[in-house]
C-alpha cells in the first residue's frame, strides 16, 4: 500500500501543482485584462480630450469669424452716408445748382458758394460724409471753374455719386481701384 499511498500523494501533489499553475494563469490573465482595460480607459479619455479641444477650437474660430463679420458690417454701416444727410444735402445742392443755372452763374455763384459752405460743415460733421469727402468735394470745385460752371447739376451729380458709392459694394470696389490707380500714377 505504500505505492498506492505514494501514488495518491504524487497525484495530490500533481493536482496541487496544476491548480497552482491554473491560479497563476488566471492571475496573469486578470492582470493583463486590468492593464488592457486601463489602456482602453486612457485611450478613451485621450480621445475625449482631443474631441473637446477640437470642439473648443471650432467654437473659437466661429466666434472669431462672427466678430470679424460684425466688425466688417459695423465698418460698412459707419461708412454709409445716411438718407437724412443725403436728402438735405441733395435739396441744398439742387437749390444751388438751379440758382446757378437760372442766373447764368452770377448771383447763383454766390448762392452756390454759401450752399457749399453749409454742405462742407454738414458733411464734415458726419463720419460717413467725411469718408465720402473726396468724392463729394469735386462737385463744388468744378462748379467754381467758369466754363464748367455752365454745365447744370454737377454738384448734385457728385453728391449722388458719393452717396451711392457709400452704399453699393460694387461702387466701393470701383472707387478703391480708381483711387489706388490715381495714387500709383502720382508716384
Amino acid at each position: 500500500m505504500d505505492t498506492e499511498q505514494q501514488y495518491q500523494e504524487a497525484l495530490k501533489a500533481d493536482l496541487a501543482r496544476q491548480r497552482e499553475w491554473e491560479i497563476q494563469q488566471e492571475q496573469k490573465y486578470q492582470e493583463a485584462r486590468e492593464v488592457d482595460l486601463a489602456r482602453q480607459e486612457e485611450w478613451r479619455i485621450e480621445q475625449e480630450q482631443q474631441y473637446q479641444y477640437a470642439l473648443e477650437e471650432d467654437r473659437a474660430l466661429q466666434r472669431l469669424g462672427a466678430e470679424e463679420e460684425l466688425a466688417r458690417q459695423q465698418e460698412q454701416t459707419k461708412n454709409r452716408m445716411g438718407w437724412g444727410t443725403f436728402l438735405i444735402a441733395l435739396i441744398l445742392s439742387l437749390i444751388a445748382d438751379a440758382a446757378e443755372f437760372f442766373t447764368g452763374g452770377t448771383i447763383g455763384w454766390f448762392v452756390g458758394l454759401f450752399v457749399d459752405l453749409i454742405l462742407l460743415v454738414m458733411l464734415g460733421f458726419s463720419t460717413a460724409g467725411r469718408k465720402q469727402f473726396k468724392k463729394w468735394i469735386w462737385g463744388p470745385l468744378v462748379e467754381k471753374i467758369p466754363i464748367l460752371d455752365a454745365i447744370p447739376f454737377i454738384r448734385v451729380g457728385f453728391l449722388t455719386w458719393s452717396f451711392v458709392s457709400s452704399r453699393s459694394k460694387k461702387l466701393q470696389a470701383i472707387s478703391r481701384i480708381t483711387s489706388t490707380g490715381l495714387a500709383q500714377k502720382a508716384v
